[in-house]
């Protein structure tokens, strides 16, 4: 992703500019300037392949399983990940399987079970161990996870965020919550 990140980057900056109000550093947004970018077609073309690829992957496993099993075993996909309930034989029918192959899928594990709750928010069981992948949760959050509570709505302490205060700025402890999704929400909205 370092790759596209240079050549997919904003030719618009704007730089916040730091001042002090009653001791507390505050910041105001400064003028945008304009830079020269590399190369913007290379990002654009590798965002849309990678896209393309994983759609049409999942499309295909979606389509299969239903043909086969009678049911979709297609789950969730990521940028780099695609979860499923075929097995990891029947799933090299759609994707090359590799762990250090350029442009191949990285077989991480097989789960027992899994619960999807929203985009990078899911937990998976590895060998009656949970896998935890929630964007936003603190790693000292985790042993607070079980498979019962993991839900929207699951709230933890020990997220930690920034406040400003007079001298500078200090950490201040916060709690972490699974939200509801507004995204899917908004979604189901329009479908009804």
């Amino acid at each position: 992703m370092h790759f596209i990140g240079k050549f997919a980057t904003s030719l618009e900056v704007q730089n916040k500019e730091p001042y002090l109000e009653d001791g507390i550093v505050k910041y105001k947004l400064g003028n945008i300037e304009k830079k020269k970018g590399l190369y913007i077609p290379v990002g654009c073309f590798i965002t849309a392949y990678s896209r393309e690829k994983t759609i049409r992957t999942s499309q295909a496993i979606k389509e299969y399983s239903i043909n086969k099993y009678g049911k979709d075993l297609y789950i969730y996909s990521d940028t780099d990940s695609i979860h499923t309930l075929l097995d990891i034989e029947e799933l090299k029918k759609f994707c090359e399987i590799d762990d250090y192959k350029l442009g191949a899928w990285k077989h991480e594990a097989s789960f027992s079970r899994a619960r999807f709750i929203r985009q990078k928010c899911y937990i998976e069981e590895i060998e009656d161990k949970l896998k935890i992948t929630c964007a936003g949760l603190p790693s000292k959050c985790y042993d607070f996870v079980t498979w019962d509570n993991f839900r929207t709505g699951f709230k933890c302490g020990g997220k930690l965020i920034f406040k400003h205060v007079k001298g500078g700025v200090k950490l201040v402890e916060t709690e972490f919550t699974i939200k509801d999704d507004k995204v899917i929400r908004g979604i189901e909205k329009f479908i009804k």
